[in-house]
């Protein structure tokens, strides 16, 4: 009998737990945009992209990035693409740009 007891307020436990809808063990970052300003210093920043065939997306990836503030230094890994990749990123520009090229993979290595 004791244990039926056990039993259903472990269940009610476990069922208040499924339909709270507050859940502290829940940890989700949350972004604000709102503080973000564009004359922000990020010299101590350095965003690394390594990117393979991505010209159709590289574009608004640096331009979104040189919005967030001045100074940010990018660095924009082509990792020997086989489209315009490199190309798109340099037309981009920006003084804080670096374009190294990966170097090919040594006999036996799959990345």
């Amino acid at each position: 009998m004791c244990w039926n007891y056990v039993a259903v307020i472990g269940a009610l436990v476990w069922l208040a737990i499924m339909l709270l809808p507050w859940r502290p063990w829940d940890t989700r970052e949350v972004m604000d945009s709102t503080s973000a300003s564009s004359e922000d210093d990020l010299s101590g920043i350095t965003v690394i992209i390594p990117a393979w065939n991505e010209a159709e997306v590289i574009g608004l990836t640096l331009s979104s990035l040189q919005t967030q503030g001045h100074e940010l230094a990018i660095v924009v890994v082509d990792d020997r693409s086989t489209d315009e990749t490199a190309a798109v990123a340099e037309a981009m520009g920006g003084q804080n740009l670096r374009i190294p090229s990966g170097e090919p993979l040594l006999p036996g290595w799959s990345g």
